[in-house]
């Protein structure tokens, strides 16, 4: 939805906050090393720790990177202490003594509407096999983690849930008058409301839509609809659809300080998916002060933690309801506001990291 977005967003966190970690030697390689790959992180004293970032075209599969706790780093010889996957995909040809692999959420299985044949035929062949192989599976979420007990046969203590973490170096409160720059540049209004993600089906764009539509006519021109991380060469039927639509503001990919500075500025951020792993623009916008409603997934539920508002994800009109109030009583968004804040301070990239840090030297000690 920005610069990055979801496994990549998480892998190359993951990542830079390992370097702060002396336990182990990190190595970043790229899963698909034949592909162009770009992009270095320093790391202070030690020359530099590569961080190769695929381009935004490549599918998710092809974004992650595999992050590896190593001796020697996918050599022949001795074994890895530890091989990390932050993405399923096979790890039968890495030389490892101990594996673990992340599921960020199991829609391929619980919705293959939403996915192509091709993706969905691969998933089948390698998911399975990659949970066989792996000696621990990170979940980002307990709504996850419930969600692969309850498809797979797998030991519960086999599965562990990190929950996701939150950069507040750039996803946090900041003055109004910083914000004027973003919002002459990428010509946003003074007043909106905003969402934040693709336009695909899982989503729910066109509940959303109807739900804007429901609105009184003043309320849809004091609030304009803003839809950031909207890509320009997938759905053009709904994309032409949209950019038709008065009282509509459509933004591609923006980068992490104006995401910042959108959630900063935004009246009210809707976020009301059919389904999530976990929801990071949920957690992003909380810890910027913006309130938020989403829908009832139980991934959602989870990580807006009581202080986001929630609604049927399918129930246009329950959710036209929603964001009236919520825009129409001040008092209650600022209610939110500070909510949001304190529940996105219990989250941090560093302390998520630590704790895949903390599994992984815990299993290279057993193993």
């Amino acid at each position: 939805y920005g610069a990055e977005a979801g496994i990549r967003r998480y892998t190359r966190q993951i990542a830079a906050e390992a370097l702060a970690f002396p336990s182990f030697r990190t190595d970043c390689t790229p899963c698909l090393p034949e592909r162009n790959w770009n992009g270095t992180v320093q790391k202070k004293g030690e020359g530099f720790f590569r961080a190769h970032l695929p381009p935004p075209i490549l599918n998710a599969a092809q974004n992650a990177l595999s992050l590896l706790k190593a001796v020697r780093p996918l050599r022949p010889g001795p074994f890895a202490d530890c091989y990390f996957e932050p993405d399923v995909l096979p790890t039968h040809q890495v030389h490892a003594k101990t594996r673990v692999l992340t599921v960020h959420d199991l829609s391929s299985f619980t919705h293959p509407e939403w996915q192509t044949k091709e993706h969905t035929v691969g998933m089948e062949r390698a998911f399975e096999e990659s949970l066989g192989r792996a000696d621990r599976i990170i979940t980002v979420s307990n709504a996850v983690r419930n969600e692969l007990l309850s498809l797979f046969s797998l030991p519960e203590e086999k599965v562990e849930t990190i929950p996701n973490g939150v950069d507040h170096a750039i996803f946090s409160p900041v003055p109004l008058n910083d914000c004027l720059d973003m919002r002459s540049r990428l010509h946003v209004p003074e007043h909106f409301i905003l969402h934040v993600g693709s336009l695909s089906p899982r989503k729910n764009p066109e509940t959303l839509l109807t739900a804007i539509s429901l609105l009184p006519k003043t309320l849809r021109r004091h609030y304009p609809l803003v839809l950031a991380g909207v890509e320009e060469t997938t759905h053009p039927d709904l994309l032409n659809r949209l950019a038709a639509m008065p009282f509509v503001r459509l933004l591609s990919h923006v980068s992490d300080p104006d995401l910042s500075k959108l959630y900063n500025t935004a009246d009210l951020m809707v976020h009301p998916s059919l389904y999530e792993g976990f929801g990071l623009p949920v957690l992003e916008a909380m810890a910027c002060g913006c309130p938020v409603l989403t829908s009832t997934d139980p991934a959602l539920l989870e990580t807006g933690g009581g202080a986001a508002s929630h609604v049927d994800a399918r129930d246009a009109e329950g959710m036209a309801l929603k964001i009236r109030n919520l825009l129409e009583d001040e008092r209650l968004r600022e209610e939110k506001s500070v909510d949001g804040l304190k529940e996105a301070s219990r989250f941090s990239w560093h302390a998520s990291a630590k704790r895949h840090l903390d599994l992984f030297w815990k299993l290279c000690r057993s193993s």
